[in-house]
């Protein structure tokens, strides 16, 4: 089921001119109401989050799921808040807003969650799950996580995705206009809270994960040509608040 979001801005009065004949009406915006936008990017997202995307078979355990390994701290940080072949994503694109316009009023990331054009007609999606295995949570959920930066940048000038509880999970993937999910390499994330557990879906269906990734900026070798990421505080706790940032990822 396809969710389409409708953006609403203020309006001023509107003027009318007489041409040829023909009465065109002008509207008129006032610019200090809309957000503003990268008028290089797309102005549309391709089709919202379609909640039965992602797998339907349950929770993924570790029993079940390869533990991954190999995971190193990351020295190169150069190219934040770029495009290309190779993006961050950052929760600092004020034209996620457009999409989901409390992400920029309240803090509230709600349904269908923080999109971000990673170049091109490449998308990236974060939302929330129930876990590894579960899909997308649907928008009758209220459920929901906080990005503070794009509504008071004074306030957190490098905005981050951070949870309402540590045990609510986070969850990624990517999408291409006119072509529907599509798989990417995940190759970095900076952790900014309480550890992390990672899980991703791998190509050939195989699930892997990091039990617990601490603070700190980690490469992540072998989370190549993947489907799929999902989040959590390692320890599980609601009381443990996750952050992350700069989620560094190459659409295929």
């Amino acid at each position: 089921m396809k969710k389409t979001i409708f953006i609403k801005s203020a309006k001023s009065a509107c003027s009318t001119l007489l041409l040829a004949g023909l009465l065109f009406t002008i509207g008129c915006k006032k610019a200090d109401d809309d957000v503003k936008i990268n008028k290089e990017e797309p102005q549309n997202p391709p089709a919202a989050i379609i909640t039965n995307e992602s797998s339907n078979t349950g929770l993924i355990t570790e029993l079940s799921a390869i533990k991954a390994k190999d995971v190193t701290p990351a020295s190169n940080v150069s190219g934040l808040r770029t495009e290309g072949a190779a993006t961050y994503i950052h929760f600092g694109d004020r034209t996620s807003c457009n999409w989901n316009p409390n992400i920029c009023s309240n803090t509230f990331v709600v349904w269908p969650g923080y999109i971000q054009s990673t170049g091109g007609s490449d998308w990236g999606y974060g939302w929330m799950s129930s876990g590894p295995g579960t899909a997308f949570l649907p928008y009758t959920t209220g459920s929901h996580y906080h990005i503070v930066g794009l509504m008071d940048p004074a306030t957190e000038p490098n905005p981050q995705a951070t949870s309402m509880f540590g045990s609510d999970w986070f969850a990624y993937y990517m999408q291409r206009s006119g072509t529907g999910r599509i798989n990417f390499d995940l190759t970095q994330i900076n952790v900014t809270g309480v550890p992390i557990t990672l899980w991703f879906k791998a190509a050939n269906g195989n699930w892997y994960y990091w039990a617990s990734l601490p603070k700190g900026r980690w490469n992540l070798p072998g989370a190549t040509n993947i489907q799929e990421v999902h989040i959590r505080a390692a320890s599980g706790l609601s009381s443990d608040h996750w952050g992350i940032d700069d989620i560094l990822v190459r659409a295929l």
